[in-house]
């Protein structure tokens, strides 16, 4: 029986022949120990059983699942008409091969009655293969969701009346939910942790199979959402590039060195005769010699202010050992801490004609050459 003083839940599961797991969700969402609740089905039009499945726990449901079976424009619409179908207060998101944790749903209505918040998120445990692995969220920076998404899908609910000002675009194929989550928290809508386990999550998802395609959608999102917002714009945008350009280069890496892109981009930056230095000695900046090499463009020695245990097979110097007299061309590797490599050059006694370019400017260079622009 329903208790009209307890928050009421909109479950929402989309699905396309997901004979071999969809039963398994919906016992998941049945068998909670929480009465106010709902359970909205949207199929594709399944044609290997799905629907069966699906009809036989409708009618013994007693109106707690609602179902549509009929072609769809994509998960989003899916979803979206889901959305479109639900009462209740709440609304969750299951993978047809996922399923929730026993109490999850009563936990998430104790805490949205005590907090009110406009999004509840809890930890998920992710199946791999065989394999289990627990994500916790307890500790997590949300402003991290200015740059990408942090948070798991199944373990998010959202008010009803505010994700339905907030429908899921379709225009992106992987990062929608990505795109309400930034939406919300631009609008500084309260944000709940809830310290449990939620769901047990597939891996196996379009998100997970198509990362690349996902990362480049995110950027594009934060990209755009964030331009409205100045202040955090000059805030993320180095990192929003950063994440989107060196993920373009993975793909790219071949044909940014066959062009000669590498050597283009330090030739209009003015390297002439300059001895070329690369600043870090790090990962980053292992990554950034290997990088020139493979362009044909001789590294003359590394500086670092650590040179012990360095074994790079290049000469490493401190900075402040910088001859005045040569004109060296700089390469900073470090995109954390590029800017305060930087100013540590300006505060050296340097030739005037040295030249100064930051790893991450050479990629961008490149990746703008072969059309891939992060842009409005």
């Amino acid at each position: 029986m329903m208790k009209e003083d307890q928050p009421f839940i909109s479950i929402i599961t989309v699905c396309y022949n997901s004979v071999d797991t969809i039963e398994r969700a919906i016992k998941s969402v049945l068998q909670q120990n929480y009465r106010n609740v709902e359970y909205i089905i949207v199929d594709g039009g399944s044609e290997d059983g799905t629907l069966s499945i699906i009809k036989k726990y409708f009618s013994e449901s007693k109106g707690k699942i609602r179902y549509v079976s009929e072609k769809d424009s994509g998960i989003y619409d899916a979803m979206n008409k889901g959305l479109m179908m639900t009462t209740g207060q709440v609304v969750g998101f299951l993978g047809s091969d996922d399923r929730y944790f026993d109490g999850a749903l009563k936990t998430i209505a104790e805490y949205y009655k005590k907090t009110k918040a406009n999004v509840l998120y809890g930890d998920v445990v992710i199946y791999d293969n065989g394999e289990l692995e627990h994500r916790s969220y307890s500790n997590i920076d949300l402003d991290r969701l200015f740059y990408e998404m942090i948070l798991c899908h199944q373990g998010i609910f959202i008010e009803r009346e505010l994700h339905l000002r907030h429908l899921f675009d379709t225009n992106y194929r992987i990062s929608a939910d990505y795109k309400v989550l930034l939406e919300l928290i631009l609008e500084k809508r309260k944000y709940q942790y809830v310290p449990i386990n939620i769901a047990i999550y597939n891996r196996g998802g379009t998100s997970f199979i198509e990362n690349k395609t996902a990362i480049y959608e995110q950027c594009k999102i934060a990209y755009t959402l964030l331009s409205q917002h100045e202040k955090l714009f000059s805030i993320y945008r180095e990192r929003i590039e950063n994440r989107y350009y060196f993920e373009r280069f993975k793909e790219n890496r071949k044909e940014v060195i066959d062009r000669g892109l590498v050597k283009k981009c330090l030739i209009d930056f003015g390297l002439e005769n300059n001895q070329v230095v690369v600043f870090g000695a790090g990962i980053d900046g292992m990554d950034c010699i290997h990088l020139l090499e493979e362009s044909d463009i001789k590294v003359d020695f590394v500086i670092d202010n650590n040179v012990t245990n360095l074994e790079i097979g290049y000469q490493v110097k401190k900075p402040f050992k910088l001859s005045n007299k040569v004109k060296y061309f700089f390469v900073i590797a470090s995109s954390k801490y590029g800017k305060e490599m930087k100013n540590e050059l300006s505060n050296i006694s340097l030739h005037k004609e040295c030249k100064v370019i930051f790893f991450r400017q050479i990629i961008i260079y490149a990746e703008r050459r072969l059309g891939n622009e992060l842009c409005l």
